[in-house]
């Protein structure tokens, strides 16, 4: 019998079929991260949107996406200037994370939450300067984030906001500094 493995590597078209077999939600008719993945997983690449990253399962010549996420440089709005021009410190932002129907609470949001844990502190400490790490968190994912240390986002701070994401609870975590 073939080994098992199972490892994050980056979205590609090499995996895109794979997408298909993908479902968050029990109604798969109306899964919105499987939209996600097909209609902007790699666009978003290819464009420099975001990045988007697959868990992947390997047995043999058999690959299953268990999860997803995407991450993409952002901002927290920290206040305004006195001519009302919004200020921001740099943050990397969550922009989506799921983990298939069938895998949930088997420890894959977890680790794909390390993984993001890790560029956000590669990138602080090697290349550009992120102060952040900031999601918009849809109502019933609230307390997941509230695990990894994330807080709801007080009162004038903000995240940017796009048509998608109008709904949701902004949430972020502050990297200590040395």
């Amino acid at each position: 019998m073939p080994e098992t493995h199972r490892f994050i590597e980056p979205f590609s078209e090499n995996i895109f079929h794979l997408v298909k077999d993908f479902s968050a939600s029990e109604d798969s008719d109306d899964d919105y991260f499987k939209r996600y993945l097909f209609f902007n997983g790699l666009i978003d690449n290819e464009q420099g949107v975001a990045k988007t990253y697959v868990y992947l399962e390997e047995c043999g010549d058999d690959k299953k996406i268990l999860g997803f996420y995407s991450i993409r440089c952002s901002s927290l709005i920290i206040g305004s200037s006195d001519n009302g021009e919004r200020i921001g410190e740099p943050a990397l932002e969550i922009v989506e994370l799921a983990v298939h129907k069938d895998y949930q609470r088997n420890g894959i949001g977890t680790e794909m939450m390390k993984k993001i844990f890790s560029t956000a502190y590669t990138l602080k400490e090697h290349y550009l300067g992120v102060k952040h790490l900031v999601v918009c968190a849809k109502d019933s994912a609230k307390t997941y984030y509230e695990k990894f240390g994330f807080r709801v986002i007080p009162g004038y701070q903000n995240i940017p906001r796009s048509y998608d994401n109008q709904a949701c609870i902004g949430m972020s975590v502050r990297f200590a500094f040395k």
